[in-house]
């Protein structure tokens, strides 16, 4: 009996051969658009034409580590989407490719159309196979993240611990700095070591597996590793984010607060930088004839005093200066706190600024209606991609997760991608809302080059947990195939029954006790209860929820007779609402006179 191939089974045939040349070119325009803007973020945070002759090779490292991460955003759904691609091949009345491939090399036809549709172009081996790059990106990223920036993060606070001799070549300065920074990070590859033979001892006598499978165990160890951080922030993010654009009213009074928090922070840091400036300044010259450290302190002390005078500030008057003996780990160590508390100062500079313009611009242009709309609109997707990811977190991938993850259509790559995504800019924000010591950045490119080390080694620590925990969500029911991703590094995460036991379970449970414990208070309770209100106060400030400021400040402004007691936290309430209208009106009229004394014409210069 012959059998007729249809019109419509053709059309799908030359479409997924279609699809599939489109692979590298989708491919190709995606890196050049993942390379720029990894180069605007980075040079949003840390200027590349301020920072290009003295970090370069910090700058190349963050360009480097964004532009990986950036990628494995896109090309992980890319990678899942044409695996389910793949495996949705079938004929119209249900068939399956192989067996319709079957009967088409039984049909004897001149068609051309059927010899351009031959098995050798419809295998499923010959759909787009990136497992290579997967390799390449892991290992690299894998590099970067536990060997790269550890160790260069240590290197640039070595600056004047071993300077650039005028007698010994540049290169022997930074070989110094590296192995003193490897050395500096001794202990943690020596935790990382006692962790490796622990995982090797479980293989042998538990799992009952060999040295074989070493590479599953450092991939496992890895994960491990940022998996709690991991799936925390996730909890996190997919609460604080839409709820800080859904319940975020701009209030008056929160913003006050804030600003007075942010002018005694940045009063703080001012403080501790001109101390340390001046004890820099007043270092005795070097009179034991030793020209390295002479040379150093002379540096040190330039940029000290060019940063100094960069943003006007003033250094108290030094009538005697530092008398004892300077040395090179006295003058780095100086200089490190110095950086520090420079850049903290900057950071609560920028953050006043912002909040002092966000308070005039809501009094002198309110928010239109196509704003709040706009913004409710973003706000009900972000609650709906957190109520699918928690649904998709708690329920096992046989329950429907096929319909998701096993379509071959675009609008199925639109939503892996838009989970992926999500999951990661929530973890972001749900990162940028702890509060890391003296770990910031600033968003004018003059952030400290540690500190954007320190957010490119968390960001690489948190994607790739993410990753793998994305494809726990993939259900493989219905002859869906692998995507190369699973089949690569997946697969040998499942090597290990521990591990993946943890992978596939723990995230339910932090789904479930991270907002249970955010929505009820719970540490904060717990420390109330262990510690008292005012002893809490003074270790970690105020406990109130920023949403509920204004309440606080109701009951705190609320008149009460003298006999009262009122507790600390009611009275620094008070004092920060009236320091903070304080100062936004001092920064408006110190703007109204800047604007009064501007002449309306042009001057002239010589």
């Amino acid at each position: 009996m012959r059998t007729v191939i249809s019109f419509s089974y053709r059309y799908s045939i030359l479409k997924g051969i279609v699809l599939t040349m489109l692979f590298w070119p989708v491919i190709v325009a995606a890196t050049g658009i993942t390379a720029i803007c990894s180069f605007v973020f980075i040079n949003r945070y840390l200027s590349f034409k301020r920072h290009k002759n003295t970090v370069p090779f910090t700058l190349a490292i963050l360009l480097l580590n964004m532009w990986i991460l950036l990628s494995i955003t896109y090309l992980l759904p890319l990678d899942v989407f044409y695996a389910a691609k793949t495996s949705s091949f079938e004929e119209p009345d249900g068939t399956n490719a192989s067996q319709t491939l079957h009967d088409m090399n039984s049909v004897s036809t001149n068609s051309k159309t059927f010899n351009l549709l031959s098995v050798r172009d419809l295998k499923t081996d010959k759909m787009p196979d990136v497992s290579i790059l997967w390799y390449i990106i892991y290992w690299l990223e894998f590099a970067i993240c536990w060997f790269v920036l550890p160790v260069l993060i240590s290197y640039l606070d070595l600056k004047y611990f071993f300077p650039t001799q005028g007698d010994v070549s540049h290169r022997r300065s930074v070989f110094n700095r590296v192995k003193k920074a490897i050395f500096t990070n001794v202990k943690f590859y020596a935790l990382c070591a006692v962790g490796l033979l622990a995982g090797i001892v479980y293989l042998e006598l538990g799992a009952k597996r060999g040295l074989a499978d070493l590479k599953p165990l450092i991939i496992s160890l890895s994960h491990l590793y940022s998996l709690s951080y991991t799936l925390v922030l996730l909890a996190m993010g997919l609460i604080l984010l839409p709820k800080s654009i859904l319940l975020d009213d701009d209030n008056e009074n929160k913003l006050f607060v804030e600003l007075s928090k942010s002018n005694d922070e940045s009063n703080d840091a001012k403080l501790a930088l001109t101390e340390y400036a001046s004890k820099i300044l007043s270092t005795a010259e070097v009179r034991n004839g030793d020209v390295t450290l002479s040379q150093a302190l002379n540096e040190c002390k330039l940029e000290v005093q060019s940063l100094v005078n960069e943003h006007q500030i003033q250094l108290p008057a030094v009538n005697r200066g530092d008398q004892s003996p300077p040395s090179l780990k006295k003058l780095n160590q100086r200089f490190n706190a110095f950086k520090t508390e420079y850049y903290n100062y900057l950071y609560y500079q920028t953050k006043s600024d912002r909040i002092i313009h966000n308070l005039a611009q809501s009094q002198v242009e309110p928010i239109s209606w196509m704003q709040k709309i706009g913004k409710w609109a973003l706000g009900l997707m972000c609650l709906t991609l957190s109520a699918l990811v928690m649904l998709l977190e708690l329920t096992p991938s046989r329950f429907a997760h096929g319909n998701l993850f096993g379509g071959g259509r675009w609008f199925n790559f639109l939503l892996e991608i838009s989970i992926l995504v999500y999951n990661t800019l929530a973890s972001l924000y749900a990162m940028s809302c702890f509060k890391f010591a003296n770990l910031h950045l600033i968003p004018n490119g003059q952030s400290s080059p540690q500190n954007a080390l320190y957010y490119s080694l968390y960001s690489s620590r948190l994607l790739l947990p993410l990753c793998f925990n994305f494809i726990t969500l993939i259900s493989h029911t219905g002859g869906i195939q692998e995507s190369s991703f699973e089949r690569v590094l997946y697969q040998d995460l499942k090597l290990i029954p521990l591990v993946d036991i943890l992978n596939r379970y723990l995230p339910v449970v932090f789904i479930i006790a991270v907002p249970l414990g955010y929505f009820f208070n719970l540490k904060n309770k717990v420390l109330i209860k262990v510690l008292g209100r005012e002893y809490c106060y003074e270790l970690f400030g105020i406990l109130a929820d920023p949403t509920n400021l204004e309440s606080d400040l109701a009951q705190a402004s609320h008149p009460v007779s003298p006999a009262a007691n009122r507790s600390r936290l009611d009275e620094d309430y008070e004092y920060s609402l009236q320091d903070g209208r304080f100062l936004f009106e001092r920064a408006t009229n110190n703007h109204r006179m800047l604007e009064n004394n501007t002449p309306s014409e042009p001057l002239a210069y010589l």
